[in-house]
């Protein structure tokens, strides 16, 4: 079963992506060749499906810690 540390890990992770988008934009600014309009938009949707990701990942834990949704029938089955 979860606990309060795996959700603080997953709302940590959820913040990881600013630095997600920071690397993108150094790429984007600073970059020593410049990146493509597809290639930027690349990034983004593949920081959105992560984001994403993440963020699910974070409600199950939520879920978990604080026995919601299914996981309050599965507590009980096992009681």
């Amino acid at each position: 079963m979860s606990d309060r540390f795996d959700l603080e890990k997953d709302i940590m992770n959820v913040w990881a992506t600013a630095e997600d988008l920071n690397i993108v934009n150094k790429l984007v600014l600073d970059g020593a060749e410049p990146l493509t309009e597809d290639e930027i938009s690349n990034m983004i949707m593949g920081i959105e499906q992560t984001l994403d990701l993440r963020c699910r990942s974070l409600w199950d834990t939520f879920c978990r810690v604080y026995e919601l949704d299914g996981y309050r029938k599965m507590k009980q089955e096992i009681e």
